[in-house]
């Protein structure tokens, strides 16, 4: 994803010219009002903060231009440290529990336009929450996206507990099934079982229609890029971090 001479056209504004048969805006999405893990995008994880691992692999990446979307000053500024473009903020209403990734990526893409006088093709959102995913994951995505018909393109990974198996309380407190049928015979094996997918929530890459028309950042038609299980972890809470940490530190994981 670079020009052909194997070197890439920076601006004096730092926003690079189209490498791509398409124009691609990255948004890192970091607000500081996490519930569950307070202040969890600026958590150091292995010597870096948490926001900062996403930011480095999207700035190594075929992106066009990758802007922070942040509410926050101190997450301004370590991504700042980091390389980040942090001219952006995030309006405080988009920053509440329950805002709408369309809503978040339309507003930071609707400011990249008016910022640069140009229309991108595309939009990639990157949560750091997904921090050991790696440029050529991003770049994967976004040829993926190109595929004729594909209107989005997301990360993914084998789900690990099939819905087969998973089971609901009844109105009497009873456990049943999730999905009709009974846990026995072929549906006790996974290997008879279909193969299905889940988001990691590292990378949703979509075609700008798709959130200026479907509204929605999970486009269809939709391809999936698969990531490895280690590098999928997705952090929601203490537990998850430190099961990032451990992953991490097992595997060598470096920014």
């Amino acid at each position: 994803f670079q020009a052909e001479d194997g070197i890439r056209d920076i601006g004096v504004t730092g926003v690079q010219t189209c490498a791509l048969p398409i124009c691609s805006l990255g948004i890192v999405v970091a607000r500081a009002a996490s519930k569950r893990l307070p202040l969890k995008n600026l958590k150091p994880l292995l010597g870096h903060p948490l926001v900062a691992w996403s930011l480095r692999a999207a700035l190594a990446s075929g992106l066009d231009r990758v802007i922070l979307s942040t509410e926050d000053d101190r997450i301004a500024e370590i991504g700042h440290q980091y390389g980040a473009e942090i001219r952006y903020r995030r309006p405080l209403p988009l920053a509440e529990d329950f805002a709408g990734s369309e809503e978040i990526a339309e507003h930071a893409l609707d400011w990249a336009e008016a910022d640069e006088g140009r229309k991108y093709d595309v939009v990639t959102i990157l949560q750091p929450t997904t921090p050991f995913v790696q440029p050529a994951t991003i770049d994967a995505c976004l040829e993926e996206v190109q595929v004729e018909g594909c209107m989005g393109c997301i990360t993914g990974r084998p789900c690990s507990e099939p819905p087969a198996w998973l089971f609901r309380k009844d109105e009497r407190g009873f456990a049943a099934p999730w999905l009709e049928g009974e846990v026995r015979g072929e549906r006790e094996h996974s290997q008879f079982l279909e193969k299905l997918y889940i988001p990691t929530g590292a990378v949703y890459v979509n075609k700008v229609d798709v959130i200026r028309k479907q509204r929605t950042h999970i486009g269809r038609p939709l391809r999936f890029v698969m990531m490895e299980r280690e590098r999928a972890v997705d952090i929601d809470d203490e537990f998850d971090f430190v099961m990032a940490e451990a992953l991490g530190s097992h595997h060598g994981f470096e920014i």
